[in-house]
């Protein structure tokens, strides 16, 4: 059986993840949140961190941080 971190590996190994994809999924992983993908509605450089991570919180003040 496959471990998560070995299937991603190999994913990226074939060229299936952009490095993108693995950079914003390590971010994650810190609990780091950046919005640089260009089709963000509102894409900034600036990165937020929750840890724990509190989704009635919003870390900028603004409150479609919070909309479900």
């Amino acid at each position: 059986m496959t471990s998560w971190q070995q299937y991603i590996k190999i994913l990226h190994q074939q060229h299936q993840l952009s490095n993108h994809a693995i950079e914003s999924a390590n971010r994650l992983l810190k609990h780091e949140f950046l919005f640089d993908n260009p089709y963000a509605m509102e894409p900034t450089q600036e990165s937020y961190v929750q840890h724990p991570m509190d989704w009635q919180v919003t870390p900028n003040g603004d409150p479609e941080w919070l909309s479900c």
